[in-house]
C-alpha cells in the first residue's frame, strides 16, 4: 500500500523518498491513513505498528510522570492519533491504566494551542 501509494518499487525507494530534502513531515503523516486501512483488512503487521505506537506513549507518559516523582494525575488524549485511531486509543488507555493505576485519563480541557501558550508563559 506504501509503495503503491508513493510510486515506489521496494524498500530502497522508500528510504530514498523518506530522506529526501523534499520530503516534509506533513508527507509522512500523510500516510498514517493507510495504516489504519491495513489494520481493517487484518494486516498482522500494521496491529503490530498500531500496537507499537500505543506502547511508545505510554512510555513517554510514564517517563514524564516519574520524573515529575507523582504516581497520579490526569493525562489528556490530544491528537488526530487518539480520535482516528481507537486501537491505539484504547491499547494506549490499557497499557497506562496498567503502568500508572492512578492516573486518571480525562477529556482535554482546553485545546493543544492553549496548553502550548501556558508552557511558554512559564519558560
Amino acid at each position: 500500500m506504501v509503495f503503491e501509494k508513493l510510486e515506489v518499487e521496494n524498500q530502497t525507494g522508500l528510504l530514498t523518498w523518506l530522506y529526501a530534502k523534499t520530503t516534509e513531515k506533513s508527507h509522512i503523516a500523510e500516510l498514517a491513513p493507510l495504516l489504519l486501512t491495513a489494520i481493517e483488512k487484518g494486516d498482522k503487521i500494521a496491529k503490530s505498528i498500531a500496537q507499537k505506537a500505543a506502547k511508545d506513549l505510554v512510555a513517554l507518559v510514564t517517563s514524564e510522570f516519574k520524573k515529575v516523582n507523582l504516581s497520579q494525575g490526569e493525562v489528556a488524549q490530544v491528537g488526530s492519533i487518539f480520535t482516528h485511531f481507537d486501537i491505539i486509543k484504547t491499547q494506549f488507555e490499557e497499557l497506562l491504566k496498567a503502568e500508572l493505576p492512578n492516573v486518571k485519563i480525562v477529556e482535554p480541557r482546553h485545546t493543544p494551542s492553549y496548553g502550548a501558550a501556558i508552557l511558554a508563559k512559564e519558560i
